[in-house]
C-alpha cells in the first residue's frame, strides 16, 4: 500500500515520486537522471513495469488532517495540500499520473491517520487555534460523512486513542492532543462521538419535510459478527425542545456489516435527536445490556 502524508506540499512530493514536474511534464535529462527516473521514452515506457508498487499496489493510504477547521475547509489553502477538504484533487492527482504511463487503475484510498487536536489541554492561539472538544466530536463526525459519501474512500481511522502524557511545558502538556481520551483516560466528546456517530447535513426545515440522518453504531460490527442472523436495532430518539425525556421516534435493524445507516425522516417539532444502541446480553466485550448514545444534535423545524 503507497502512503502520502498531510506535511508540505505533499502532491509535490508525489508527482517527483512518478517523475514528472509540477506541470505534469516526464521528467528529462539531468533533472531526471538525478533522481533515478527515466531520461527518455523508451525508459518512460518501461516505468510502470520497473515500479510496480506505483501501479499495482491494492491503494493508497493518507493522513488527511483537517487540522482546527471544519473537514470540507482548508486552514491554508494549497492546491498541493492533502487534507479532507482535498481529498478529490488527491484522486485527480492519483489518476492523472497513472494516465501518464498508460494505467487505468483508481486506487481506493485508505484513511489511516484523522483527528483534532483541542483545547484543552493545548493552549489555543492565533497561529494555532485549537478547537473545543465539543466542536471536535461534531467535525468528527461531519469528517467521516463526507468519508462514508465518497466511493473512493475505504476507511476512516481515529488518531489517538489518548492524549500524550503531559511532558513538558513546552507542548502546553498536551502533546498531539487529538485523543478520544485525556491522559488520565476520561472520556472526551469525540470518545463517545467516534464510538457512535451521528451527522445531520440539514438541521433547520420546514414542518413536514424529511431530513437525512446519517450514523454509525460502531460496536454493532462485532456483535453482527457473532451473530449475523439475529436483529441488530439502533434507534433514533428525538426529545422535543419543550420536553424533557427522549422517546423513540424510529427504530432500524441494521444491515450494514460496519454498522451504518442512512435514512431520511421527519420530525414532528423542533428539538433534539440521538442514536441509541444496546450491547447484546453476551456480549464478549464486557457490557452486556448497555446501552450507549451517539452525540445530540438541534433541530429546527420552522
Amino acid at each position: 500500500q503507497l502512503g502520502i502524508f498531510n506535511g508540505t506540499k505533499p502532491l509535490h512530493f508525489l508527482r517527483a515520486l512518478y517523475c514528472v514536474d509540477d506541470g505534469y511534464r516526464q521528467l528529462r535529462g539531468q533533472a531526471a537522471a538525478l533522481r533515478g527516473c527515466p531520461t527518455d521514452s523508451a525508459g518512460s515506457r518501461r516505468f510502470a513495469a520497473a515500479h510496480p508498487a506505483l501501479f499495482r499496489a491494492n491503494g493508497f493510504a493518507a493522513h488527511p488532517y483537517s487540522q482546527w477547521s471544519p473537514p470540507p475547509v482548508e486552514a491554508h489553502p494549497d492546491p498541493d495540500y492533502a487534507s479532507l477538504a482535498y481529498i478529490g484533487t488527491v484522486e485527480r492527482t492519483l489518476d492523472r499520473l497513472q494516465r501518464m504511463y498508460g494505467s487505468r487503475v483508481r486506487f481506493p484510498i485508505w484513511n489511516t491517520e484523522y483527528g483534532y487536536i483541542t483545547s484543552p489541554p493545548k493552549l489555543k492561539t492565533n497561529s494555532q487555534p485549537y478547537i473545543a472538544p465539543n466542536l471536535a466530536a461534531y467535525y468528527l463526525n461531519w469528517a467521516e460523512y463526507i468519508s462514508w459519501r465518497d466511493p473512493r474512500i475505504k476507511s476512516f481511522m481515529q488518531y489517538l486513542l489518548a492524549d500524550p502524557l503531559p511532558a513538558k511545558k513546552s507542548t502546553d502538556y498536551g502533546g498531539f492532543a487529538s485523543g478520544l481520551l485525556t491522559y488520565g483516560y476520561r472520556e472526551k466528546p469525540t470518545y463517545g462521538a467516534f464510538r457512535m456517530p451521528l451527522y445531520l447535513p440539514v438541521t433547520s426545515m420546514r414542518r413536514g419535510r424529511s431530513v437525512e440522518v446519517w450514523g454509525c453504531a460502531r460496536p454493532a460490527h462485532w456483535s453482527m459478527l457473532d451473530a449475523p442472523d439475529i436483529p441488530d436495532p439502533v434507534k433514533i430518539e428525538f426529545r422535543p425542545a419543550s420536553g424533557r425525556a427522549f422517546k423513540t421516534l424510529r427504530t432500524l435493524n441494521l444491515a450494514d456489516p460496519h454498522g451504518y445507516l442512512d435514512v431520511r425522516v421527519s420530525f414532528p417539532s423542533s428539538g433534539t435527536v440521538r442514536l441509541s444502541w444496546t450491547y447484546p446480553s453476551a456480549d464478549p466485550l464486557l457490557s452486556p445490556g448497555r446501552t450507549i448514545y451517539s452525540r445530540s444534535v438541534a433541530l429546527t423545524i420552522k
